[in-house]
């Protein structure tokens, strides 16, 4: 009887072992992604896109819904994708390449060595070090960390958006749709 228990213990062993073995290997490389919130009126990217164009476009966009989960990226070296529409996004990942969709509140960067790219931003704050960061539309630009590079294309209101770079050797610059949408092709694939 001891003979047939001792198979059948490590029978359904190697099972949970398993399992336990894929949840650790993934431990450190998430993506916080849930359904983007709905909008009720126009977006900055769809007022923005109409003025890249030269169409009558919506002149609104719709506020940041103030209960809207954050979105939050970790994980080095990985790629993701996704629409921030209302939400908040936090950057907490090395050497990744994230683009964002949507009317995002505000980005904030404190990973190292990251390419991002978003299509709108109430904000956009990089505490890295390294990051590239082209935003199509943003209302402000805030930077603290080393050698970081920010590209805007158009401001949320007024001709630029406020700028404070509190960091060194740092590169905010307005940049033409082209060089934007350029950066979004190399960093998509």
């Amino acid at each position: 009887m001891t003979k047939v228990l001792i198979p059948m213990c490590i029978s359904k062993l190697v099972p949970a072992t398993v399992v336990a073995l894929a949840l650790v290997t993934t431990v450190g490389c998430s993506a916080e992604v849930t359904a983007p919130a709905t909008e009720t009126a126009p977006s900055a990217a769809q007022t923005a896109e109409a003025a890249d164009t030269g169409a009558e476009g919506p002149s609104s966009s719709a506020p940041a819904p103030s209960d809207a989960t954050p979105l939050r990226f970790t994980g080095d070296a990985a790629s993701h994708s996704a629409d921030c529409t209302g939400r908040d996004v936090s950057v907490e990942a090395d050497t990744g390449d994230v683009v964002l969709k949507g009317d995002c509140g505000t980005i904030t960067v404190k990973g190292n060595a990251n390419s991002i790219v978003v299509e709108s931003a109430e904000a956009v704050n990089i505490k890295g070090d390294t990051n590239e960061v082209a935003v199509r539309i943003v209302g402000a630009i805030s930077v603290e960390g080393m050698t970081n590079s920010v590209y805007w294309v158009h401001a949320a209101s007024g001709e630029q958006p406020e700028v404070n770079d509190a960091g060194d050797v740092n590169e905010v610059t307005q940049v033409k749709r082209a060089q934007y949408e350029e950066t979004l092709e190399t960093i998509q694939g």
